[in-house]
């Protein structure tokens, strides 16, 4: 039983788990990136000095909504000079992804993309045992997000 008693076994190991794969996939990501170029606990003054490539620990946030983003590649737009583009991710130890981890990651996108003042519209889930990237589109995601989280506040 785990000391604090606010749960079972199960959703413990499940947390830990989950914990575990992400701090790992963080390792993974940073691998062979100047530590200079990566953000932890990033502000959002950071986002627009661009002087960055991984920020890690996002915390986003919008007058009344918040996610806790595992990382954030800022990348070079192939088709717009000087523009960068931000590109959310999700670390999910499981080999299969379901519906609900893309939800899951167009909200963090819907946040962020409220927090900044532009839309984000691709996201990454790393997941699996081969630590495997997919990306998404998450952009049609953002009319169910919006209902939702309009019910919600």
């Amino acid at each position: 039983m785990p000391k604090n008693g606010s749960g079972n076994v199960y959703s413990e190991w499940n947390r830990s788990r989950n914990e575990q794969y992400r701090k790992e996939g963080i390792i993974r990501l940073l691998d062979g990136v100047d530590p200079v170029k990566v953000a932890m606990n990033p502000s959002k003054q950071l986002y627009q000095d661009g002087n960055w490539q991984i920020a890690i620990e996002v915390l986003a946030h919008t007058r009344n909504l918040e996610s806790c983003i595992d990382a954030i590649e800022q990348i070079s737009s192939e088709t717009k000079v000087n523009a960068r583009q931000c590109v959310p991710i999700r670390f999910v130890p499981l080999n299969k992804i379901t519906i609900e981890h893309k939800y899951g990651l167009a909200f963090d996108a819907w946040v962020l993309s409220e927090m900044l003042g532009h839309e984000i519209t691709v996201g990454r889930i790393i997941h699996g045992d081969g630590h495997a990237t997919l990306s998404v589109n998450v952009a049609p995601m953002f009319r169910d997000i919006q209902k939702v989280t309009t019910k919600v506040n």
